[in-house]
């Protein structure tokens, strides 16, 4: 403002300065002209500015000031809308970008931002619709192509999200965002080795490229590699050490190898990064299951059920574990809990039945079966159990007609063919025991178990030598086993 320092500039007025700042205040108020106003240029440079510093709130007041100059400019609309995209308030950005769009309907970066504020909001049809507009504009606008390509992949037309991506390579070779997504989208369609190239084409580009050394990783985990899965993995944790996702997929890879005490150090740097990643809980639970460390399994599933109390898998697996420990009224709540969730979940009732065998309550036990085998008439394990709970009830006929319900499942499942041969020996049927053994040694010449039971069937039918024959066949399959009992 030259005009004030001009007012104080003069000589002989300090003594009246209080009424000259009231004649200022006058002018201003009459001329307020005299006052140089920023151009629209001076507000849409400021708003650029305050965005790239992060100020998004000032910059977004900036772009007002320039409209209520010019209600018209493409380019304040375009800006605000960016302003407001990142600040997470998309549907304003949404808003603007229309505004833009209204007055240029060819504006191809307001088509382009209004994509991308769909896409942010996981509107990924609408945010297509918005790229192809773009696209028509300019049919040359390859980031609209590779962010297509990226919608398509949310929406899982992993054909289309290819051919966008080979769109936006056509017209940028060098584009590593495009080929790490084409790389995601050709793991999912199961062409894994393709997968590998696409991501070394975006290494060749960027090594630094930390997404394509994951999709690598991902690639390499489909194809069961799981050393190179862990290797590609490792680039991507040296270029950012609190990449969440490389962590997480390294415990899954250290789980397969059974290097159960890496796996359980990489789901801990998963939680480290992130406390509130229940899969990483979940998964560490497993692990310790594998290691038989049933307390901290059940920690490691609390924490998991805090983050998500509808997750089901780690109800169920927490059930496993309290039977693990041999609380079966606890393990019962817990596949209660998994039940209420999801009451198709026909594990859960399968092994709740276990655990009400382990209490002796055998009615409920076959209860408990029965609700898994409606749900899956062919879930063979609870037909075989149902058997063997019938047969502690003393209701042998039925028990036999469970075990031969999972043998019609599969003939080749050993267990029921040896209950049933169980079964017709505590009928006295001998005969038709032994004929059972016979089917299940079939099946599997190394189960000691059946040459043993079949040893006492014999030996009921006085025909010992055939008996002894038996039992030394259990003794070489483990000479462990010792002498049987007849």
């Amino acid at each position: 403002m030259k005009y004030i320092k001009k007012f104080y500039a003069q000589e002989g007025l300090k003594t009246n300065g209080i009424y000259i700042f009231i004649l200022c205040l006058i002018l201003f108020a009459i001329f307020p002209s005299l006052v140089e106003a920023k151009t629209v240029d001076e507000w849409n440079k400021e708003g650029n500015y305050l965005v790239n510093a992060g100020k998004y709130e000032e910059a977004i007041k900036a772009y007002n000031e320039e409209l209520n100059i010019n209600p018209q400019s493409v380019n304040a609309w375009l800006n605000k809308g960016i302003a407001f995209h990142y600040s997470g308030e998309y549907m304003k950005a949404i808003a603007a970008y229309d505004r833009a769009i209204a007055v240029d309907p060819n504006n191809k970066e307001a088509w382009f931002g209004k994509g991308l504020s769909y896409y942010r909001q996981k509107d990924y049809k609408t945010a297509v619709e918005a790229y192809d507009e773009a696209i028509i504009i300019d049919r040359n606008y390859e980031e609209a192509w590779s962010n297509k390509g990226q919608t398509y992949f949310y929406l899982g037309e992993y054909l289309k999200a290819i051919e966008a991506f080979d769109r936006a390579l056509a017209l940028d070779p060098n584009d590593k965002i495009a080929w790490t997504g084409k790389g995601y989208a050709l793991v999912e369609l199961g062409q894994f080795e393709n997968a590998i190239n696409a991501s070394n084409k975006a290494i060749a580009i960027d090594r630094n490229f930390k997404d394509a050394w994951y999709n690598k990783g991902l690639a390499f985990s489909k194809l069961g590699d799981y050393r190179k899965e862990i290797e590609s993995y490792n680039v991507a944790i040296a270029l950012d050490t609190n990449f969440e996702s490389a962590w997480y997929n390294k415990g899954i890879a250290y789980y397969y190898l059974g290097e159960y005490d890496k796996s359980i150090e990489s789901f801990d740097n998963t939680i480290a990064i992130n406390p509130k990643h229940k899969g990483a809980w979940y998964n560490k639970g497993l692990v310790l299951a594998e290691l038989g460390e049933y307390v901290e399994e059940i920690e490691s599933y609390d924490r998991a059920i805090a983050i998500d109390p509808n997750f089901k898998e780690a109800w169920y697996n927490k059930g496993l574990a309290l039977a693990g420990l041999g609380e079966y009224n606890k393990s019962i709540r817990s596949f209660d809990m998994a039940i209420a969730i999801d009451r198709n979940l026909k594990e859960a009732w399968y092994n709740k039945g276990v655990a009400f065998s382990n209490l002796g309550d055998y009615r409920k036990e076959i209860e408990s079966y029965d609700r898994a085998i409606a749900i899956d008439l062919d879930y063979k394990e609870p037909w075989n159990n149902k058997g063997v709970a019938f047969r502690n009830l003393g209701e042998y006929d039925k028990a036999i007609e469970a075990y031969d319900r999972a043998i019609a499942i599969d003939p080749d499942y050993k267990e029921p063919w040896n209950n049933k041969g169980v079964a017709f020996g505590d009928l006295g049927e001998y005969d038709k025991a032994i004929e059972a053994y016979d089917r299940a040694i079939f099946i599997d010449p190394d189960y000691k178990e059946l040459w043993n039971n079949k040893g006492i069937t014999l030996d009921n039918l006085e025909r010992y030598e055939e008996a002894i024959k038996a039992f030394e066949e259990a003794i070489k399959i483990n000479p462990k086993y010792g002498r049987c009992v007849v």
